[in-house]
């Protein structure tokens, strides 16, 4: 009796500890006209851990937590480095990542879902000002009833969707910007990311 009892805490705890690791692809993208390079990304998701939702796995939909292998931050900043790198006459802008979140759901067909919020911020000497905040989402149909195999795609589409939106947002010639020390910003959150 004991015996079975063992097991089935084992069993039941490998159970509840499953992890489905989301690794970003590299994909070189470019943003046309940009004149800003990333200089930091940080974390600043009010959960802090590398989770970004819960997807359903094999044919009884297991539910599993979905994690970013090596922490989001870092995952993000070696995808924005493939088409983001800094040039010559580039400006540093640090992201704070405010949301990320996946999820699966049935509505008859797969859905795979992604969104994501950002807040952008400039440098000046040893201060920092935020110029632009967005969010994206994206939610697709599974073709092949995968789903978790997507999400990493669908976290891509969304952060180079909102890439995007700051880069037509006129960020260069917001003017009385609310600027506060780099040292308060980063004390603020404990995962920060600097490449």
């Amino acid at each position: 009796m004991k015996k079975n009892l063992v097991i089935i805490c084992v069993l039941l705890s490998f159970h509840l500890s499953a992890q489905y690791p989301v690794k970003l692809q590299t994909e070189f993208f470019t943003i046309v006209g940009r004149q800003f390079h990333i200089d930091t990304v940080v974390d600043g998701r009010s959960v802090k851990s590398d989770s970004v939702g819960i997807v359903k796995i094999g044919l009884f939909d297991k539910k599993e937590t979905a994690f970013v292998p090596g922490g989001v931050g870092p995952q993000i900043q070696k995808f924005l480095m493939n088409g983001l790198s800094k040039g010559k006459y580039t400006e540093a802008i640090s992201i704070k990542i405010v949301n990320l979140n996946i999820a699966e759901c049935s509505k008859g067909s797969e859905f795979g879902r992604a969104e994501v919020s950002l807040e952008f911020y400039k440098h000046k000497d040893s201060l920092m000002a935020k110029v632009f905040d967005c969010s994206s989402a994206i939610e697709e149909v599974s073709v092949n009833d995968n789903t978790s195999a997507t999400h990493e795609k669908r976290i891509r589409a969304v952060i180079v969707k909102c890439i995007d939106k700051f880069n037509q947002s006129m960020w260069q010639t917001k003017d009385s910007l609310d600027y506060i020390k780099e040292s308060d910003f980063f004390l603020l959150l404990p995962k920060v990311y600097q490449f």
